[in-house]
């Protein structure tokens, strides 16, 4: 086979773009990365057969989500270009997308107005036009998250239970038990643990169906210190030991560590009995 052949035709952009996020969602960081780099490489010189401007775009837009918490700066320059692009390539639902990089990086920064500002007038409008109410429903969830960092507890309570109701009638899992997770911190805020309790049941017990370790590992410890306080040991144990094997298997070591101490102190609390 000639050279030529093997090294002269670069891999479609999609093909590449479609093994990065596999690689990265299938826990292979390195891989993912690399391909990402090379996807990213191919994007900027315009090639890969066939490669559309939404092709780039979508490549420029997966870089920056991989960036967002890693390097913010580059994540949000690169987030704008594949809004510029996705935008004068007509794809309204990609660049609200690249939109909602853009207020997650400007939350992250601790920008809750600018974040908020972009939730409300550029996402919001795009999801409602389009029909899209899984989005929306995602994105009363981050405006609530503001609130809730602001302590406008009752203001976010009301969002979540919102978005709550639309992911039950899509039947969307994921949702469900992001929201009742999100719903049970606001109870924990104020003391209202007989509202938590159900909340983090059920959001545990969605995880636990969906094999979801990072929800597991979150919620289970929350949920196992609420187990402790109401004199359920057994049931803590039960769920801090799935809780920290999830944490084991993301590599949460400090989580994990939190968690491992909670168990301990169930079992020698019982020894005390």
């Amino acid at each position: 086979m000639s050279s030529h052949h093997q090294h002269g035709h670069p891999v479609p952009l999609d093909l590449l773009r479609h093994a990065a996020d596999a690689a990265l969602t299938g826990g292979d960081g390195t891989a993912g990365e690399a391909l990402l780099v090379r996807a990213m490489a191919q994007a900027e010189a315009g090639q890969g057969s066939g490669a559309t401007a939404l092709d780039q775009a979508r490549v420029i837009a997966e870089r920056a989500r991989h960036l967002t918490t890693r390097d913010p700066g580059q994540a949000e320059e690169l987030a704008r270009r594949a809004c510029q692009l996705f935008t004068t390539a007509g794809s309204e639902a990609e660049a609200a997308a690249a939109t909602r990089l853009i207020a997650d990086i400007a939350y992250q920064r601790g920008d809750y107005d600018e974040a908020l500002r972009i939730r409300r007038e550029t996402e919001l409008p795009v999801y409602e036009r389009l029909g899209d109410t899984r989005s929306a429903a995602v994105t009363w969830g981050k405006i609530a998250d503001i609130g809730y960092q602001r302590g406008e507890f009752d203001q976010a309570a009301d969002l979540q239970r919102k978005r709550l109701e639309v992911n039950r009638q899509l039947r969307d899992a994921d949702g469900i038990a992001a929201a009742s997770w999100d719903l049970a911190q606001i109870d924990l805020q104020s003391e209202d643990y007989e509202s938590a309790l159900p909340r983090l049941m059920e959001s545990f017990e969605i995880f636990s169906q969906l094999q979801r370790p990072d929800g597991l590992a979150v919620v289970g410890r929350t949920l196992g210190q609420l187990l402790i306080a109401a004199d359920a040991a057994e049931q803590a144990r039960d769920v801090l030991s799935h809780a920290l094997a999830a944490a084991v298997k993301i590599g949460q070591t400090d989580l994990a560590t939190q968690i491992n101490d909670l168990l301990t102190s169930t079992s020698s609390s019982d020894e005390d009995a």
